[in-house]
């Protein structure tokens, strides 16, 4: 019969490309919304007033104004993502988070 060749356009959960183009894909996002990485740590990004933290496919954000974090999800699902808030900052990915009496964060 036939010979046919079939391109991926999109990626399938389970390739092992699938965490590479996630990222590109969340990153281009948080560009696109004025995010700006670490030099020296790409998972780190920061805009004025929060501070982001990206591991695979979890987020850890910090805001100087709670507003702030309604925005983030807003401007993420707009953008197609599909994503949960789990509550506030204190633990992320088994790293404690604690802010001392005087706001500084250990």
């Amino acid at each position: 019969g036939e010979r046919t060749i079939l391109r991926l356009r999109k990626s399938q959960y389970g390739l092992t490309i699938a965490p590479k183009l996630w990222y590109e894909h969340l990153r281009k996002a948080l560009d696109d919304m004025g995010f700006k990485a670490s030099a020296y740590d790409p998972c780190l990004l920061f805009q004025k007033g929060m501070i982001l933290v990206t591991y695979v496919d979890d987020c850890g954000l910090g805001v100087d104004d709670p507003k702030k974090i309604d925005w983030f999800v807003a401007e993420l699902r707009k953008r197609g993502f599909e994503l949960e808030v789990e509550g506030d900052f204190t633990a992320f990915l088994g790293v404690a988070i604690e802010r001392a009496a005087d706001g500084r964060i250990h």
